[in-house]
């Protein structure tokens, strides 16, 4: 369960950090679609 949360959120989430597209105070939105999580940008998560 470890691996698989590494690989699904942690690791995306940490590409869009190094990538600057997540900064320090942003909110996102972590949602589940099919088989997979979705880790939505600042936008998508201040949007609804």
């Amino acid at each position: 369960m470890k691996s698989y949360l590494m690989q699904t959120v942690e690791n995306p989430l940490a590409d869009k950090i190094l990538h600057k597209e997540i900064v320090s105070g942003d909110a996102i939105r972590l949602t589940a679609e099919k088989d997979s999580f979705v880790v939505r940008d600042k936008a998508a998560a201040t949007s609804h």
